[in-house]
């Protein structure tokens, strides 16, 4: 399979996700749980 047609597939994949597992799988590509984290890391180690 090239890797356009991959992508294509993958494209299809995702339009038959129910809402609620296309709403868990854009949270997740958006990383959003490791990026507040990386925000808590920081200000914890900026309090000392």
């Amino acid at each position: 399979m090239s890797e356009i047609k991959y992508w294509r597939s993958k494209i299809e994949e995702v339009k038959g996700f129910s809402k609620q597992k296309a709403i868990n799988e854009l949270l997740k590509s958006l990383k959003i749980k490791e990026k507040i984290n990386s925000i808590e890391k920081y200000i914890k180690e900026l309090k000392g």
